[in-house]
C-alpha cells in the first residue's frame, strides 16, 4: 500500500490500484492542493477522503 508521503510526491492525476482485501482504489491528486482517496465498499459505493496538501484528512464522504 503507498502511503501519504509517496502520494504527496506524485504529480497531478489519477492513479488506480487494488488494496489488500481486492477493492478497487482511486487515488485523485492535485498538486498543491491535495489528494482523494477513494475506495470500494460494496454495491458499486466507494468511500472517499479528502486530505489537504499537508497529508491532513479534511473529510470523509460516500459517492456511487
Amino acid at each position: 500500500m503507498i502511503g501519504i508521503k509517496e502520494i504527496l510526491e506524485k504529480e497531478s492525476g489519477m492513479y488506480s490500484g487494488t488494496n489488500e482485501e481486492g477493492n478497487n482504489v482511486i487515488v485523485l491528486r492535485e498538486k498543491g492542493c491535495g489528494f482523494t482517496i477513494m475506495e470500494e465498499t460494496h454495491h458499486g459505493w466507494f468511500e472517499c477522503v479528502d486530505y489537504n496538501e499537508d497529508g491532513v484528512c479534511e473529510g470523509i464522504r460516500y459517492e456511487k
